[in-house]
Order: C-alpha cells, then structure tokens, then sequence
C-alpha cells in the first residue's frame, strides 16, 4: 500500500515519466501496478531488441540494407509487443 505509493510518487518526479503518466492513461495505470515499470521496459527493450536485432544483422547479412524495411518492421513489431 503505502510503499507502493511513495515508490509511485518518486517515480512520477521523472519529467520524462511525469509527462508519461499524465498524458497516457494506460502508462499511468501500469506505473500505478508496478512503479518500476518504467525500469524493467527499458532493460527489456534494450535486452530483447538488442538481441533481436544482432541475430537479425546475422541472419540477413550482406541482404540487410535491401531489407531494410522488414527489419525496421520487425524492431517496431517487438517493441509494440514488449510495451504489451
């Protein structure tokens, strides 16, 4: 209860997540479940499309640039699905 309140609070003092929080309802009610949401989506999306995005430079090799808008495709599509 409390805890997670003051945790809530803090993080709103984060312009970035301030701004988030008041003008995105479902940031907000996310921040509000867990207020370190906003930490674990960046170590996620780092991680995950870092990832993703090496195997993806591998896999595509030499054809990367003619590929360009698949591969800019697939990044958007994994970062709409972590947000999710």
């Amino acid at each position: 209860g409390a805890d997670k309140l003051s945790r809530f609070l803090a993080s709103y003092e984060n312009g970035l997540n301030r701004w988030l929080i008041d003008s995105w309802p479902a940031w907000r009610d996310k921040v509000l479940a867990d207020p370190e949401f906003a930490y674990k989506l960046t170590v996620e999306e780092t991680v995950g499309l870092g990832i993703a995005m090496s195997g993806t430079v591998a896999a595509r090799g030499k054809d990367l640039l003619k590929e360009m808008d698949f591969f800019l495709t697939d990044c958007a599509v994994g970062a709409v699905l972590n947000f999710v």
